[in-house]
């Protein structure tokens, strides 16, 4: 399979649902919640498998406190481990390995050189040249704080930005792809400084990436009960509480068969390019309430419909 598609005129339409949320709450009782593509079943209803495929872009690891790429890999397989090895759930996960190209259509038009970055406004562009297909999941790397900035609230002004992770789920149609796919992609803000042991003054990997992969599997942002999906970090956690596993179970349950078929979250003739910002989007959630006095960090999970078209000759 290639690594790179060709480059593209691109007309895009954006559908964006974007959370943006921090909330410190009393567990009181289950609250496990869907993203939009738990919406629709997960990858086992969007894609029929049970065994969504994911790649490692590790040409955009961080170097932060001198980790190698062994280190850092082994703590994101970690992860995915973690969640496909719930007792009675039919998740599993497939690694494909990283050819060196270009797989994430979420971090702008220049791959992650930008700015321009994408972020779900009205100018914004996807990366033409991403393989989008050569994954469900893809782990894009460590990109800089001006991503997240921009992120926040559609300038870049150099405030170190509050987010940590993101995770981009969406449908993506072009030339790759006869029909609209679901793609899954998770980026880190490389402005923290990160480590494999959660030290005081880091962020750790692996706790990072479990949250950000619960997003990918379908599952959204709840603060009713202590979960790894809390949309705050807080320290190390690398187990999944029940809560979590309530929700795994109930996207992936065990010997369950794939029904497909979902629709597109957003359809229009290709005569007309809609696109919708942010800030006039219905379903916009973005919420944050600074928890205790000392550091403000938080997660992001969006999703986005993403048509690609390519233009006519002339």
């Amino acid at each position: 399979m290639l690594d790179r598609c060709r480059a593209l005129d691109i007309k895009t339409y954006i559908s964006l649902v974007l959370g943006l949320c921090l909330l410190f709450s009393i567990p009181t009782a289950q609250a496990y919640t869907y993203n939009n593509l738990g919406a629709v079943g997960g990858w086992d209803n969007v894609e029929r498998t049970f065994s969504p495929t994911y790649v490692l872009d590790r040409s955009d690891y961080t170097t932060d406190l001198g980790l190698t790429q062994t280190q850092i890999t082994g703590a994101l397989r970690s992860a995915f481990s973690t969640w496909d090895s719930v007792k009675g759930s039919s998740l599993s996960f497939t690694e494909k390995p990283d050819r060196g190209g270009n797989y994430d259509l979420t971090d702008g038009p220049l791959d992650s050189a930008g700015p321009p970055w994408f972020g779900g406004y009205s100018d914004d562009s996807l990366d033409p040249n991403a393989n989008y297909l050569y994954s469900n999941i893809t782990f894009g790397g460590w990109l800089p704080n001006s991503y997240f900035d921009y992120l926040e609230d559609g300038s870049i002004d150099g405030t170190p930005s509050n987010i940590i992770g993101v995770t981009w789920t969406g449908q993506v149609k072009g030339p790759l792809s006869k029909k609209p796919r679901w793609v899954a992609d998770i980026f880190f803000n490389d402005n923290w400084t990160w480590s494999t042991s959660g030290d005081a003054g880091t962020i750790d990997i692996e706790t990072v990436m479990l949250h950000e992969l619960g997003h990918a599997i379908g599952l959204g942002h709840e603060d009713d009960v202590i979960a790894v999906m809390n949309s705050f970090y807080t320290g190390i956690e690398t187990d999944l509480y029940q809560d979590d596993i309530n929700g795994v179970l109930s996207l992936y349950p065990e010997k369950t068969r794939g029904k497909g078929g979902s629709r597109p979250l957003w359809a229009g003739g290709l005569g007309h390019i809609l696109i919708l910002t942010i800030d006039d989007y219905p379903g916009l959630q973005n919420s944050a309430i600074v928890p205790e006095p000392a550091t403000l960090i938080l997660f992001a999970a969006l999703g986005l419909a993403v048509f690609i078209g390519r233009k006519s000759p002339g």
